[in-house]
């Protein structure tokens, strides 16, 4: 017992000094409502590139303090989430941490589901039209309807087939 008592006056004199200095380093992370893409991670599809960023000596030196720079980069940018491409953590030369990074923004691609029928005529209902050649001298229409029930009520054979069309 007589040898733990100097250790733990030992630990409680230095404890209050040191959380003190600590606390003006602490930086509220401000970059989690942001997806990020780590080194050696790929960017997907869904995103496009829309500019480049190097974070380097800034106020707060820390890794938080860095991706939340990058975070008000990107939203500078117009941008919805960011891709690390390389991090380098303080060390000897640099007492920072440095990131040179992409920042991303969705794709504003469009798709809106449509329904394909077949009928004999032109459909004034339908969101287009196309004439297709059959055999002989008869020609049948192949159309674009927004709804299942639209196509449903002129394709005599109800074959009709939802299709994806992007923009």
């Amino acid at each position: 017992m007589n040898k733990l008592l100097p250790i733990l006056a030992l630990l409680f004199s230095c404890s209050v000094d040191d959380f003190s200095s600590k606390q003006s380093n602490f930086e509220e992370i401000r970059y989690h409502d942001m997806e990020i893409f780590y080194v050696g991670s790929g960017i997907p599809l869904d995103y496009e590139i829309i500019g480049d960023f190097y974070i380097g000596n800034s106020e707060g030196c820390n890794y938080d303090a860095a991706l939340n720079r990058a975070a008000d980069r990107t939203k500078e940018m117009g941008g919805t989430a960011f891709k690390i491409v390389e991090l380098k953590h303080a060390d000897s030369n640099f007492g920072c941490v440095r990131v040179k990074g992409l920042a991303l923004r969705t794709k504003k691609e469009k798709c809106i589901t449509y329904y394909v029928g077949w009928n004999q005529r032109m459909q004034s209902n339908a969101a287009s039209c196309e004439a297709v050649r059959g055999s002989g001298t008869s020609t049948s229409y192949r159309c674009l309807f927004e709804t299942k029930e639209e196509c449903l009520e002129i394709d005599a054979y109800n074959e009709c087939v939802e299709v994806l069309l992007c923009e």
